[in-house]
């Protein structure tokens, strides 16, 4: 890992170790959102499933103008917009008390995610050469689970206090990682693209909705979202059926990052061998097993097992999908296609609004099973735009091999 580290832009090394740091703030507090509301409101499941989901509902309509915005004036100026913003955000979450308010936060906090995720994604990408990217991307991966590992067990002690202190906390790192981030993007340079070209935001749609094996990978990935984003029924399982279910369900958390953590790097070393694909088709397969066992489960002891199979699904399905669309995205474009994967967050926005709605008008095993039967269905679909992926290639190798036939036109204006 320090070969690696070394071999990096500096740049890439400060947003490794932010991230570290963002998450353990992050996960302290927003994992817990679902009790926290339980108790600061009188919003029923229902709504609190729709406030929670505000924020990847938002995501998934600002996306790709974050993506958009970042290729044509640059990363550094959107992330720092985006961060900054991010912290008071938090210190809302701390001070409100109307429903309306906790609604209008989320949807900030959404739109923040929407802009600096993809950005700095796209910029690491930017500055990574071809070879190290598939590394680097599971490199942050880790440190994000790292930093996750520790945030839960914050949060059952500070997190969930009537003060919001967790939410508090929180913000005020993300201010501090702000002010670090524009003091050293001050500092260091920051390469600029060798391609120049830079497409208005409607020429950049029309690529990306030409682009046929994006859509299918963005529904997969989609309806892959929902069967992940289902923490929020969890929690209020846990909460209500374990006399001790909040304390469990941050333990759950914790070894969901733990399991990241120490999972990571030998499954990357497993599935090398195999197309990245195949990474999402086993992960989904596990998502689906861990969420049965999650409905079936009668012990902490089980349910920690179900969180292991679980996570090892996650562990296969985000870097995975997150180097398909690197290769996919063409260079100049890079920002609007990590920008365009934020209409997955559609599926964090369903995630959560249909799992409470399933676990409060029928019950944890119906939701669990609805959610293992969607996740075959996004296998589906990730088959197909993977098989016409292949078509595509073929295409362009036999046009590469004669002049005289046709180009592919996917990624042209």
């Amino acid at each position: 890992m320090i070969k690696l580290l070394l071999k990096l832009h500096p740049i890439i090394s400060v947003l490794l170790i932010g991230s570290l740091f963002s998450r353990i703030a992050n996960s302290m507090s927003l994992p817990f959102l679902a009790i926290y509301l339980a108790k600061q409101t009188d919003l029923t499941p229902l709504m609190i499933g729709v406030v929670i989901g505000a924020a990847p509902l938002a995501s998934t309509l600002s996306g790709i103008l974050g993506g958009y915005l970042s290729d044509k004036f640059g990363r550094k100026q959107i992330m720092l917009l985006s961060i900054y913003s991010w912290g008071f955000v938090f210190i809302g979450f701390a001070l409100a008390k109307d429903p309306i308010i906790f609604l209008l936060l989320s949807i900030l906090n959404g739109i923040c995610k929407a802009f600096f995720e993809p950005v700095s994604q796209a910029l690491m990408g930017d500055l990574t050469e071809q070879k190290l990217r598939a590394k680097v991307f599971s490199l942050r991966y880790t440190v994000i689970n790292a930093g996750v590992a520790i945030g839960p067990l914050l949060g059952v002690f500070i997190g969930l206090s009537s003060s919001g202190i967790g939410f508090m906390i929180t913000g005020l790192f993300y201010f501090v990682y702000s002010i670090v981030l524009h003091l050293f993007t001050s500092k260091v340079s920051i390469p600029v693209q060798k391609n120049k070209t830079v497409y208005s935001m409607k020429q950049s749609l029309i690529i990306i909705k030409r682009d046929k094996v994006l859509m299918y990978f963005i529904l997969g990935a989609c309806i892959t979202q929902i069967g992940f984003a289902q923490f929020a029924p969890l929690s209020h399982h846990m909460s209500t059926t374990f006399e001790k279910g909040v304390i469990y369900f941050g333990w759950m958390m914790t070894t969901n990052a733990l399991v990241v953590v120490l999972a990571q790097l030998p499954l990357s070393s497993i599935f090398e061998r195999f197309s990245t694909i195949t990474g999402v088709y086993v992960g989904n397969g596990l998502y689906a097993i861990g969420g049965l066992g999650f409905a079936f489960s009668n012990s902490l002891t089980e349910m920690i097992l179900s969180m292991i199979i679980f996570t090892l699904g996650e562990v296969l399905c985000f870097p995975a999908g997150t180097i398909l669309i690197d290769n996919l995205a063409p260079d100049h474009l890079r920002g609007s296609y990590y920008g365009a994967m934020n209409f997955t967050e559609l599926g964090r926005f369903l995630g959560p609004t249909l799992g409470m709605f399933l676990y409060s008008t029928l019950n944890i095993s119906w939701l669990f099973s609805i959610i293992f039967i969607l996740l075959l269905v996004s296998n589906c679909i990730y088959m197909v735009g993977n098989r016409l992926w292949e078509k595509q290639s073929k295409q362009d190798s036999l046009s590469e091999e004669n002049p005289l036939t046709p180009y592919n036109k996917i990624g042209t204006v």
